[in-house]
């Protein structure tokens, strides 16, 4: 297989048809996942029409017909996709604050000569458990940070396949924890615009950034183009 690009668009028919369908695995709502991925769906496809992407999400009960399969994970991924790829084991920490996409692509010839990868399928993977330090003590994360890491994924699902497409300073950024009193006021902190602040006497004066918390979900413009680029 060629290359694998930073950025891979779906296959012709899935891309025409502007939509991607995902099958939510029984393990998210054992998980406590269910609700997280209702909202994030509905939070992507307004961030679609905000910004014109190009493509919008829904579920779909047929896991071998959806193009998308969410799942969640207590460990190591135990992962296949026959034929085309053999059993493998991905690291998967299910008590870290993350998620993780494995794109599935195929080659396709174009115009008789150079060949292309192409998305076919999607599978997104988030941890049982995941914790974070609340008052010094290990607790589980709240839902607003676990929506942020739905979304990031679902962003992963149409077409950013490489983590370096990662921004800095909206959604698809790797952002920080700021884990509340309780988990409905958990948060994440990711980079705002900057701003200048007096140096020590002596010195020029020095620029930091602020820092945004999300939610409520900041995608930004060139986020958002990229995206777009591969839907349209």
């Amino acid at each position: 297989m060629a290359d694998v690009p930073k950025r891979v668009p779906w296959i012709d028919h899935v891309k025409k048809g502007g939509k991607l369908t995902i099958f939510i695995d029984d393990s998210i709502g054992r998980a406590g996942w269910a609700q997280v991925f209702k909202n994030a769906i509905f939070e992507f496809n307004k961030l679609s029409k905000d910004h014109d992407l190009g493509v919008l999400l829904d579920t779909h009960a047929n896991q071998k017909k959806a193009n998308v399969e969410a799942r969640a994970a207590a460990g190591d991924i135990e992962f296949s996709y026959p034929p085309d790829i053999p059993k493998e084991t991905i690291p998967f920490d299910s008590s870290k604050p993350h998620g993780l996409t494995r794109a599935i692509m195929t080659e396709i010839v174009d115009h008789g000569t150079a060949q292309q990868l192409r998305m076919v399928k999607a599978f997104i993977h988030v941890p049982t458990a995941p914790r974070g330090n609340r008052n010094g003590k290990s607790s589980p994360i709240g839902d607003p940070i676990k929506l942020v890491i739905a979304v990031h994924e679902l962003i992963h699902v149409c077409g950013l396949v490489d983590n370096s497409e990662h921004s800095v300073d909206d959604v698809f950024s790797w952002p920080s924890l700021r884990i509340g009193n309780k988990p409905s006021e958990d948060r994440v902190g990711t980079y705002g615009g900057q701003y200048t602040f007096p140096g020590k006497p002596g010195e020029p004066d020095r620029v930091g950034h602020r820092i945004l918390e999300m939610p409520p979900i900041l995608l930004k413009s060139e986020t958002a183009e990229k995206i777009r680029k591969l839907w349209s």
